[in-house]
């Protein structure tokens, strides 16, 4: 008996230690793992805080950056740039208006009209974007300047793309100022310089130009395409480095060549269809703007007169000088001679139609006659581009645009418009009535005569 019980205390023991042991390790276990979960979660908040360090350092970098352009733009960009005046209220109503202060440089662009300058700023969601643009103000027909500025901003602000929308949350910096390199009353064309891009650790800003030239006349940006008509012979050109190096870069230009950039002329031909389309105009020279691998830019120009025969020759005209604005006696005689070839060529005006209203109305109304501007409501003595029609298929010459009404105390009905030449020689009847509808919105007087737009007077 004693034997056995031996033998089962044998047995036991060992299994106790074992049991033990088993125990001893599973509570260490726990501890441990109680001590690496503990340790996760200050790793976690640690990493949170240097998340959040990192970010403020991160931000701080970009005011850095971005207070360093604006503080000395031009140490970042190259050449100097003459800025033209005021500030006007934009998207974020961070701006205000002010009246130009340049006038020296308003004198030498000979418009009448003055330039303010304007400014879009966003520093939401940790961006900051700052661009300076120009805006016309004074222009004579207020619809075409509203138009003309819009464009101005629109052109400019495509570098932001959807960089400040909402829920972005990148790092994204654009500051830019501009200079008008060229203007008349037909054509502007402004360049805009500057640093953009995302900012992280061991990445600043990029070097940048951008540009807009715009058609007055016309109201549209001018694309590179609708200036150049033969990118093939530019390709070539600029493979040739006719073209002169004129960027600032350490203070001096003419440090860089196009051929160094690609390696055939197709190459640089596809690349300027696709991507390379900035390019502006001082008036005599054409300039194009190459971005290379160093993440700048070059502007390389060449004068107009050399490469003329690729332009477009509307364009170049449109670059000569505007013509003078009339004194006050010469403006004067312009509107009498105006009247005169209406009189003239449109005699039921003072006639028939003068005497019919007299009758209709017991003389408290009468046919008055106005030079006005394209948009109705201005009234000035400017020429403007007449067509055939509305798809331009037949041009017709400058004329001056006259409305003819009967005025009343409060208000003007209209009874025609009509289109005199420049020469004072010819007079045509304009259908603003049927407008796009109409086969030929432009008739001469004795088609106008014979139509059903002929007005008939009863009896």
């Amino acid at each position: 008996m004693k034997n056995q019980f031996s033998k089962v205390y044998k047995c036991i023991l060992p299994a106790a230690i074992i049991g033990i042991v088993i125990i001893i390790c599973i509570i260490y276990g726990k501890e441990k793992e109680e001590q690496k979960m503990m340790a996760s979660i200050l790793a976690g908040e640690y990493l949170n805080d240097s998340w959040k360090n990192g970010m403020q350092i991160l931000n701080a970098r970009l005011a850095e950056e971005c207070e360093a352009f604006k503080e000395s733009p031009d140490n970042l960009t190259g050449d100097d740039s003459e800025i033209v005046s005021a500030n006007e209220e934009n998207a974020v109503d961070n701006t205000d208006v002010s009246q130009a202060d340049e006038e020296g440089k308003e004198d030498e662009w000979d418009v009448d009209f003055d330039i303010v300058r304007a400014e879009y700023i966003y520093d939401e969601q940790r961006n900051g974007i700052e661009i300076h643009y120009p805006q016309l103000c004074g222009l004579v027909n207020s619809t075409k300047e509203e138009t003309i500025n819009a464009l101005i901003e629109e052109d400019v602000k495509k570098i932001i793309g959807d960089k400040n929308k909402e829920g972005d949350d990148s790092v994204y910096c654009v500051v830019l100022d501009y200079e008008i390199k060229f203007l008349n009353e037909r054509i502007i064309s402004i360049l805009y310089k500057g640093m953009y891009g995302y900012i992280m650790p061991g990445h600043g800003l990029n070097a940048k130009a951008i540009t807009t030239t715009i058609d007055i006349e016309e109201e549209k940006v001018i694309a590179l395409k609708d200036v150049v008509i033969d990118f093939a012979e530019l390709s070539d050109i600029l493979m040739a480095d006719e073209f002169e190096h004129v960027t600032k870069w350490g203070g001096s230009t003419g440090g860089y060549k196009v051929s160094w950039e690609f390696n055939s002329r197709e190459e640089l031909e596809e690349n300027l269809v696709e991507i390379y389309q900035q390019w502006y105009t001082d008036g005599n020279n054409f300039v194009v703007i190459i971005e290379n691998m160093m993440a700048d830019y070059n502007e390389y120009a060449i004068s107009n007169e050399s490469v003329k025969y690729i332009l477009d020759e509307e364009f170049l005209g449109k670059l000569e000088k505007s013509y003078s604005h009339p004194s006050e006696e010469e403006h004067v005689e312009e509107l009498r001679k105006i009247m005169q070839c209406l009189d003239e060529q449109v005699p039921e005006i003072d006639n028939e139609w003068t005497d019919y209203v007299a009758d209709k109305t017991g003389g408290e109304a009468y046919i008055t006659a106005s030079v006005i501007g394209e948009d109705m409501s201005t009234f000035h003595t400017e020429t403007f581009d007449v067509y055939r029609d509305y798809e331009k298929t037949e041009y017709l010459g400058k004329y001056y645009y006259v409305f003819v009404g009967e005025q009343w105390d409060d208000h003007c009905p209209s009874w025609a418009y009509f289109y005199v030449s420049e020469n004072f020689d010819e007079v045509l009847w304009n259908d603003i009535p049927a407008g796009k509808d109409s086969e030929y919105p432009v008739l001469y007087l004795d088609e106008w005569r014979n139509s059903d737009f002929y007005p008939k007077l009863d009896k």
